[in-house]
């Protein structure tokens, strides 16, 4: 945002306790002279402290930027990158794409990150990336960060005509449901079910909160010979189970638990799935299991009975149920998961300042069951702008001394380019080693990045998603 007073361009990377180390403020002067710079911080438990870590003159700033330019790296990322010719996800023409397919051979599962949940530009080279593998390379399967339930209930939407973007709300959170740069993979898969290869959409988080659950577990248990408390309303296993997936508020959830002990309804809960695994094979049987697998995971981090924080077995159950899919629901298909970079990322604990509160993520898990079959992917940004509850920053450039890539791709003329890792060659061998990269939040880390990620999506300027308030209308 501009600042007044004399200095300009004042721009902020956020911070969050523990998991990001620092927050980065950077700023030029409009002239020589004396400045006064006031931080407030409404943190009335933490401690907050501001270090001055440099001061640059415009001469060796100009020297620094001027370096760049000559930086040899420059000119081997010019020879490794695939160019792209446009960020239009409304635009058939994807030729600029097409030589991925080379690099993607042998590739079953793609995961593509996003920097932040708000990066409406991430959000349109996502889109793109899923036409050109959709169209071209034959995958057929979508999994949003987001409830296996839900986007189930998603998918019946869009197959029964319902206005697509009602039906992507149904099971897609909000961010996305509502983000206008979603739009148009929202029309992608709505025009799609009209060709005889749909693009058919599925969630791979453990988040189950659907008031819907309960009866359509009921019906589906008619007819079968599977006798279970969840089949009668009024018992007391169906009653948590309803305040579990409901509406009500964790704490209400909780004192249902006063009246039946949590060990009484995680066993039923057990004993239910494992009868329905007993079934005779079918997708449906198949699927109510893997439900109420994410519905016990869901209860005992929702009911508090977890004993670490709830992010670490959501990843683990993310992955099973990645797994899953690939090997039963969907045996044979090509999947891609949309969800974010912290995700997507290999190995977090072998970054040296890891901001991620994960030592082993979705992509860790999927990656030791299918290897090369699984291919990551995040966006990065040199500029621009990103937004995160509420508020709008700048994207933070020169956080460090060191040229960082994304200032070397900008250096190259291109307003998005894919940055393969995975083969990288003679040409770009420095991308095996450590280098400076913004991945996750736009916060600068020294790595190696191919033990990461497989890929990056460079784009040159970023854009924060435009929220929908209403039809037709959003909040920037």
């Amino acid at each position: 945002f501009q600042a007044e007073d004399g200095i300009r361009d004042l721009v902020r990377s956020r911070g969050l306790g523990d998991v990001y180390k620092r927050q980065v403020l950077a700023w030029a002067a409009a002239s020589s002279g004396n400045y006064l710079l006031q931080v407030e911080a409404n943190l009335p438990s933490q401690k907050v402290c501001v270090q001055l870590e440099g001061l640059e003159s415009p001469e060796l700033y100009a020297a620094r930027a001027a370096a760049v330019k000559t930086d040899p790296r420059v000119r081997s990322l010019s020879d490794h990158m695939l160019r792209w010719n446009s960020l239009d996800p409304e635009s058939d023409d994807l030729a600029d794409l097409r030589p991925l397919g080379e690099l993607l051979k042998g590739v079953r599962i793609v995961l593509l990150g996003e920097a932040s949940h708000f990066d409406g530009t991430d959000f349109l080279a996502k889109t793109r990336l899923i036409q050109f593998l959709h169209r071209e390379l034959g995958f057929d399967v979508l999994a949003f960060e987001a409830g296996i339930y839900q986007m189930r209930l998603a998918w019946q939407a869009f197959q029964t005509g319902v206005d697509p973007q009602e039906a992507f709300s149904k099971g897609a959170f909000w961010m996305w449901a509502r983000s206008a740069q979603v739009e148009p993979l929202v029309r992608h898969i709505a025009r799609s079910l009209k060709t005889d290869r749909p693009l058919e959409i599925s969630g791979v988080d453990n988040q189950i909160s659907s008031a819907e659950l309960p009866q359509n577990l009921r019906d589906f248990l008619k007819g079968k010979d599977i006798a279970t408390s969840f089949t009668d309303p009024a018992s007391p296993e169906s009653e948590i189970l309803a305040a579990v997936v409901g509406s009500q508020s964790r704490k209400g959830a909780r004192s249902l638990l006063d009246s039946a002990t949590k060990v009484s309804f995680l066993e039923s809960l057990g004993q239910l799935a494992d009868k329905i695994g007993q079934l005779e094979p079918g997708r449906d049987a198949s699927f109510w299991h893997q439900v109420l697998a994410n519905v016990a995971q869901y209860a005992r981090r929702r009911l508090s009975l977890l004993d670490q924080p709830g992010t670490i077995p959501r990843d683990r159950q993310m992955a099973e149920n990645l797994i899953w899919m690939a090997k039963d629901y969907y045996p044979g298909r090509k999947i891609i998961v949309w969800c974010h970079s912290g995700h997507a990322i290999r190995v977090p604990s072998k970054l040296p300042a890891n901001p991620i509160p994960l030592q082993t993520t979705l992509a860790d898990y999927v990656y030791d069951v299918f290897g090369q079959e699984m291919y990551s992917i995040a966006p990065v940004s040199y500029g621009g702008r990103w937004a995160y509850g509420g508020l709008d920053y700048t994207v933070v450039s020169d956080q460090v001394p060191d040229a960082e890539f994304e200032e070397l791709m900008a250096a190259t003329g291109q307003i998005a380019a894919f940055v393969d890792l995975r083969q990288i060659g003679k040409r770009a061998h420095w991308l095996a080693g450590p280098f400076v990269a913004r991945p996750w939040e736009h916060v600068s880390i020294r790595s190696v990045w191919r033990d990461h990620f497989d890929a990056f999506v460079f784009l040159k300027e970023q854009e924060p998603s435009k929220i929908r308030i209403s039809p037709g209308k959003s909040l920037d």
